[in-house]
């Protein structure tokens, strides 16, 4: 069993709305697939994102390119997971 190597998180000052902050700061997985990483799991505590991340097809969503990118982005790791984790 690997060890748990690292975590990361984005502060963003200035955004459109809280969705779109919450996609982009799910684009912090570029970093990872950057530096060689091979299983991550990306944590959310937006329940929305993490449902609409399950449904792309046909979606016109305003995160829709950040989660089709994200989506491109996992198929580069042997184990990944999108989870939803609650704050409270």
């Amino acid at each position: 069993m690997e060890n748990f190597q690292r975590a990361c998180a984005r502060w963003r000052i200035h955004g459109l709305n809280t969705l779109t902050m919450e996609a982009l700061a799910c684009k912090g997985m570029q970093d990872d697939t950057d530096q060689g990483t091979k299983r991550l799991i990306l944590e959310i505590d937006c329940l929305v994102l993490t449902g609409l991340s399950g449904n792309l097809e046909g979606q016109h969503s305003e995160v829709s390119p950040v989660l089709k990118n994200m989506n491109e982005l996992n198929r580069r790791y042997t184990d990944f997971n999108f989870l939803f984790t609650s704050l409270l």
